[in-house]
């Protein structure tokens, strides 16, 4: 009897290795996908901005943010972090399915000052958004070439369930991602630096 029990658990134990194994090799194809996917629209997003260049203009902030579609979704420009080599296309607007291809505007605007951009935890998009010291350069330009330049000023750790405390503050902008065990978000907080003229 004590056999069959031992031989039950032997084989629920492998089982449970299998399955996480299984997951631990999804999450590394998902992320895989995603940052082929994310190359591939990035390209695309940057030849069709080919030629548009536009420092620090003057833009109507209540005017909409233009979007470029490709593949079906909607972009609105490009995310630069150097010192992550981060470049990454922007979608118009999230939402779970979207954040898998890239990052996405969770809110505001580039044009308000107060745009907040989330991303997932791919190594290959946010993942290493914790690694980021404050002063580092963001840059993020539209599908029109319009450039922002910021500097990281701040970081929060927010509880998953702190929605409110992510549109708080005075931030030109913010870009977040959960952990990789989904207890926190870390929200970068950045200024915008309209005397830098290039990355």
């Amino acid at each position: 009897m004590f056999k069959k029990k031992g031989s039950r658990f032997i084989a629920f134990g492998a089982a449970l290795i299998l399955i996480a194994a299984g997951l631990a090799a999804y999450n590394v194809y998902d992320s895989w996908h995603a940052e082929k996917v994310s190359e591939e629209v990035y390209v695309q997003l940057s030849d069709a901005m080919e030629g548009n260049s536009v420092e620090n203009g003057v833009i109507n902030p209540n005017r909409d943010m233009p979007t470029e579609e490709i593949d079906g979704y909607l972009y609105i420009g490009v995310l630069e972090i150097p010192a992550l080599k981060l470049k990454l296309p922007v979608m118009e607007e999230w939402d779970y399915t979207r954040l898998r291809i890239s990052p996405c505007r969770y809110e505001g605007s580039a044009y308000k000052d107060n745009m907040i951009i989330a991303g997932h935890n791919y190594s290959s998009h946010f993942g290493n958004l914790d690694q980021l010291p404050t002063g580092a350069r963001v840059r993020f330009t539209d599908v029109e070439g319009n450039v922002f330049d910021y500097t990281l000023k701040w970081v929060d750790i927010l509880e998953p369930e702190q929605t409110e405390e992510m549109l708080e503050g005075d931030w030109d902008l913010s870009l977040f991602t959960c952990t990789y065990d989904l207890s926190r978000r870390n929200v970068l907080r950045c200024v915008k630096d309209i005397n830098r003229q290039s990355l």
